[in-house]
């Protein structure tokens, strides 16, 4: 009973695909930033869309989407500075969360904003060409691209979901204009 309560609680802030944090524990851990911070502390929330995940799936199982899923989680997490957080959204959806280093300063939040979107544009490019290159999965290459939303925090919105609902959004657009791409 103790062991099955212990995987409950895993669970409930694990994905079970990747084993990173799922949607539950960003939150918390966003929350928890609002928290604490009182808007003092900035970050980039990255919404990460795979594009064209859905063939892999239809065309090779979700087996095979599994462990391309794993994958990507992998070189997404490869890909972040020491502090960032990684949370899988459910399906083909990431999101990540990009601290600035310094606090936040109301005095300072054009120069804090200017660099946390500089950071985080540069931080989706590098997640883009890593998650471009192929994906070698039972003898196969596998190609996948993905489109990215960015939205500031807590320039727009101090609310957690609100505020992944902006970067939800943003990518939506980067979808719409075509595969590869990064809105804010």
């Amino acid at each position: 009973r103790k062991a099955q309560n212990q995987e409950i609680k895993r669970l409930a802030y694990e994905d079970p695909v990747t084993g990173m944090a799922n949607r539950r524990s960003l939150l918390a851990r966003l929350h928890e930033l609002v928290g604490r911070a009182n808007h003092e502390q900035a970050a980039a929330i990255l919404f990460i869309d795979l594009d064209d995940f859905k063939l892999v799936n239809d065309a090779l199982g979700h087996k095979v989407g599994d462990r391309v899923l794993q994958n990507v989680a992998w070189r997404i997490n490869n890909t972040l500075r020491e502090g960032d957080l990684v949370a899988r959204q459910g399906g083909d959806e990431f999101i990540v969360v990009m601290m600035d280093d310094p606090r936040y300063s109301p005095s300072v939040a054009e120069d804090v904003r200017q660099r946390l979107a500089r950071g985080a544009e540069e931080m989706a490019r590098r997640i883009s060409r890593t998650l471009r290159q192929p994906f070698e999965i039972n003898g196969y290459a596998h190609r996948l691209g993905a489109s990215i939303g960015v939205s500031l925090f807590p320039f727009l919105s101090d609310d957690p979901e609100s505020v992944i609902d902006q970067a939800d959004m943003a990518m939506y657009a980067a979808k719409r204009s075509g595969q590869h791409t990064v809105f804010f």
